[in-house]
């Protein structure tokens, strides 16, 4: 399995575990909470490392100047989306709590959400594996050049 196979696969785990956190809220005193968490946080934290070697292979794949910038750039996006996400789903909850929903509604509603849009990533990075690979294969046959056309 390639790097982005295994992207896709750790998104898609942190998706189910973030579902199961949100139907934990209908079974409170059965539900396994602490394997619960340990699963999300061990997704992430592999998702985390694919990440990371994902970003540096496709910083460089573009030839070996602005690597640096490239680097830097995709860090700043993840820190700002990473704290735009935690903000929008504390904003999130507060509104559906003002509104007389339930905290475990409310919870279980970006739970849900946010699982929702780990499968969306996991299909946008599917399609640009393939866009990639495509564009690497140009690349290999005709030169840089060529490649751009």
């Amino acid at each position: 399995m390639g790097l982005n196979g295994l992207l896709k696969k750790r998104r898609v785990v942190s998706a189910a575990t973030l579902a199961a956190l949100a139907f934990s809220a209908a079974a409170p005193d059965g539900w396994p909470l602490t394997a619960n968490v340990f699963a999300l946080g061990f997704a992430n934290g592999v998702f985390a490392v694919a990440a990371i070697a994902s970003m540096m292979a496709l910083a460089g794949a573009a030839g070996g100047r602005r690597v640096g910038l490239r680097m830097g750039l995709w860090g700043a996006a993840q820190g700002i989306a990473f704290g735009l996400g935690g903000f929008a789903g504390t904003v999130a909850v507060d509104l559906m709590r003002a509104f007389g929903v339930s905290v475990a509604f409310s919870y279980a509603s970006v739970f849900l959400l946010e699982g929702s849009i780990f499968v969306a990533a996991a299909l946008i990075a599917s399609k640009l594996t393939s866009v990639s690979r495509s564009a690497a294969l140009r690349h290999d046959l005709h030169g840089p050049l060529q490649a751009a056309e």
